[in-house]
């Protein structure tokens, strides 16, 4: 059912994607891409490891029957959002404003994408309040499957009200219209769900705890996602708005490649750690094969689908605008096959507890992606940021790849290739 929910996701945010390239054409899309790049890296601190540190907190509160705590880090948790909310809108606004000219964004669409910020964080922190009481369908519905679809049934209503084309600033406050009522879904899910007896209490040491395990959980999805926008915002600073538009669109479609390793991470995940637990590593190297296998041949079946139907699909779905965008999709596959064939490394690394290889790896990684963004962008445009994006994807995932071999001593792709034994990780 899980799996479900977050595939039904997939295939809203894909049809979001028509609705918003054929309601606002190619250059209005690259400017609504380029803000909401903006607002997911404000977003950032707002979020820094909230969700995973509740999930994990709670849960372990539930199971030893100490919930003392739990009011105390819920209340900290929206104290933490409330304050890097407001300085991630003051820097949001004050950075469009330098950045972009009134004939790109104006103060009002800047306003309302501002407000995603705590909107976002406030309503992944609900789902996975959810999640930590135990309701781990009910905590994934709001983000993965209400968000997208109240955001779509509403851009489509605008659609065929609207005379002409949406604007950028219609779209934000849609968008931030149908976040709002999503979260307040949530916030009545949560009511209803959750015990509100809890007594308020939570010390300083608490607080100081918190805080250091929210940065290590935050730091390597926080770096992922940087990494996975810094892209668009410099093609937005250093390119013409078409061009993010084409990027933003190819990135999208070309991302589906990667939808069988996602998948199989959900299921395979669980087995993987109780492998590595029991040090049954025979398993755990024929459970990774099979994986990646499984993951490596969806990849390559969609990726041809892609190059195949590519120019046709294009035009069709999204609009004649849009066809530019066949030759940077064919690139961006490249990077994302790679990405299926070296596997789920990161996070098997992680479950391993090698997250400071994990964490300097992605660190690099988005270093080199903004570097080769930096010299690839201004002669090439797209073209040339999805150039940085698989070297950097590549890069990325192939010294996960080797540090996955030398620190466990498997392969984490589909290749028949023999197994070592583990290296001792000086970081444990």
């Amino acid at each position: 059912m899980a799996l479900a929910i977050r595939i039904y996701g997939v295939m809203m945010t894909l049809g979001l994607t028509v609705l918003l390239t054929r309601g606002l054409g190619a250059s209005d899309y690259g400017r609504y891409a380029f803000i909401f790049a903006i607002i997911t890296i404000a977003s950032i601190p707002a979020q820094f490891g909230l969700p995973d540190l509740v999930i994990r907190e709670i849960s372990q509160a539930r199971v030893r029957g100490s919930l003392q705590h739990v009011a105390g880090l819920t209340d900290w948790a929206h104290r933490f959002i409330t304050v890097t909310s407001c300085l991630a809108i003051a820097a949001v606004i004050s950075s469009l404003q330098l950045i972009d000219d009134a004939a790109r964004v104006n103060f009002f669409a800047a306003a309302f994408a501002a407000s995603l910020v705590p909107l976002l964080a406030l309503g992944n922190l609900r789902g996975a309040m959810l999640r930590g009481w135990g309701y781990n369908l009910t905590g994934l519905v709001p983000e993965h499957a209400m968000r997208p679809t109240a955001f779509a049934l509403a851009l489509l209503v605008a659609t065929v009200l609207a005379p002409e084309r949406l604007s950028v600033l219609s779209v934000f406050a849609i968008q931030a219209g149908s976040m709002l009522f999503v979260l307040g879904v949530s916030i009545v899910l949560l009511w209803m769900m959750v015990p509100n007896t809890l007594s308020r209490c939570g010390n300083r040491n608490s607080k100081k705890v918190w805080s250091k395990s929210a940065f290590s959980l935050g730091s390597i999805s926080g770096l992922l996602v940087l990494a996975n926008t810094v892209d668009i915002v410099m093609l937005g600073v250093m390119s013409t708005s078409t061009q993010v538009g084409l990027y933003r669109l190819a990135s999208m479609v070309s991302a589906t490649v990667t939808l069988g390793l996602q998948t199989m991470n959900m299921f395979s995940l669980p087995y993987l750690a109780g492998y590595h637990a029991s040090q049954d590593q025979a398993s755990l190297t024929a459970a990774i094969r099979r994986t990646s296998q499984v993951a490596f041949f969806f990849a390559g079946a969609v990726a041809l689908v892609l190059v195949i139907a590519g120019p046709q699909a294009l035009t069709y779905v999204f609009g004649a605008e849009f066809s530019p965008a066949y030759p940077i999709l064919g690139i961006l596959i490249i990077g994302y096959l790679a990405n299926a064939f070296f596997g789920p490394v990161a996070s098997l690394l992680t479950m391993a507890g090698a997250e400071t290889i994990v964490l300097g790896v992605t660190a690099s990684g988005a270093a080199l992606n903004a570097g080769l963004n930096l010299m690839l962008i201004p002669e090439f445009g797209a073209a040339g940021a999805a150039v940085a994006s698989i070297i950097s994807i590549t890069g990325t995932k192939g010294c996960l790849f080797i540090a996955a071999r030398q620190r466990l001593g498997v392969w984490c792709c589909p290749l028949p290739l023999p197994a070592v034994a583990p290296r001792p990780y000086k970081g444990e």
